[in-house]
């Protein structure tokens, strides 16, 4: 029986190749980012979150590009980075949370 999180990420990738929507890009890549960390695959995550940057062209993909990136700094244990990234993010709840995680 195959990983479905490999299933999952080939998928996803196939569907980027045939993408060609700047948004709909960072949305599928935003999803890769979330299973590169399922498998602890940090390399991957960041090469996504660098392509999301570069592709980012509204306020919108900005936003998704941060919160995304947001996310993998807490999952990396870069809190102060993380707090500042969802805030800009307007991720409320994930920033207070982050703060919480700061103070401890």
């Amino acid at each position: 029986m195959q990983d479905p999180l490999a299933t999952r990420r080939q998928r996803l990738a196939q569907a980027l190749a045939q993408e060609s929507l700047p948004t709909r890009q960072l949305q599928l890549r935003s999803r890769r980012v979330d299973l590169s960390h399922a498998v602890h695959d940090w390399a991957a995550a960041t090469t996504d979150l660098d392509e999301m940057d570069r592709v980012a062209v509204t306020e919108d993909d900005r936003r998704i590009a941060a919160l995304s990136r947001g996310r993998h700094h807490m999952r990396t244990g870069r809190l102060e980075s993380a707090l500042q990234l969802l805030a800009q993010a307007d991720d409320s709840p994930r920033a207070l949370m982050t703060r919480g995680y700061c103070h401890q």
